[in-house]
């Protein structure tokens, strides 16, 4: 998942990391969460979460905090791989739960940037 410390304006961050989701629910062998996992995650606005992960100014964060973050998805990624491999499987889930919860976090986060930008945004009076 190197591609995942891509330069953010390569736009060759995001696709890798989906393209890793997608493998471990195909992995999974079961059917509802592959069928539903691959729903989601296929129909991803991939620019969307480039923004999301890569854009330190719109998530208001430094570029070396932006780095930080990047880094600490593909430890995720490689320590979920290593699980895998080693066949833990709680492990694994305390590695996948662990990585879940920091993209909501950073996702949650760059909801609150932008609903707090939005509510900044004042309408052009008629006139002026």
């Amino acid at each position: 998942c190197a591609h995942c410390l891509a330069s953010p304006d390569s736009g060759q961050r995001v696709d890798p990391a989906i393209s890793f989701h997608c493998q471990l629910v195909r992995a999974s062998h079961h059917q509802l969460l592959t069928e539903m996992g691959l729903l989601v995650l296929e129909q991803t606005n991939t620019a969307l979460l480039d923004r999301i992960s890569h854009d330190a100014v719109m998530a208001q964060l430094t570029q070396e905090e932006m780095e930080r973050d990047a880094t600490a998805l593909v430890t995720d990624h490689e320590g979920i791989t290593d699980a895998i491999r080693r066949r833990d499987p709680d492990e694994a889930e305390k590695r996948m739960r662990l990585h879940i919860d920091r993209l909501l976090a950073k996702t949650t986060a760059y909801i609150e940037v932008i609903n707090h930008e939005s509510s900044d945004y004042q309408e052009p009076q008629a006139g002026s």
